[in-house]
């Protein structure tokens, strides 16, 4: 067996079933790895991640009194009960 080119293609074609499977395990980890890291690169665009938390973000930004507007929903020293029954009035 001697080979005459060191092109990647080459070795490719004449590796043997392992040496195969090795080299496409290297190509599929080296194309997710830059999924990961392009995906990394736009941390707040909403096509990536949790969709609903998308929209979470996006309704908290709409809203104009954000934290301070809505009431207080848990009181110190409240039982789960009286917080149920607060709500539900």
């Amino acid at each position: 067996m001697e080979y005459t080119t060191l092109s990647p293609l080459a070795m490719f074609v004449n590796a043997g079933p392992v040496g195969k499977l090795v080299m496409l395990t290297l190509v599929l980890a080296s194309v997710y790895t830059w999924v990961l890291i392009v995906s990394a690169s736009f941390p707040s665009s909403d096509w990536q991640g949790d969709p609903l938390g998308a929209r979470r973000r996006r309704r908290r930004r709409v809203g104009s009194g954000g934290a301070a507007a809505r009431p207080r929903m848990d009181l110190p020293g409240e039982s789960i009960g009286e917080k149920r029954e607060r709500i539900a009035e």
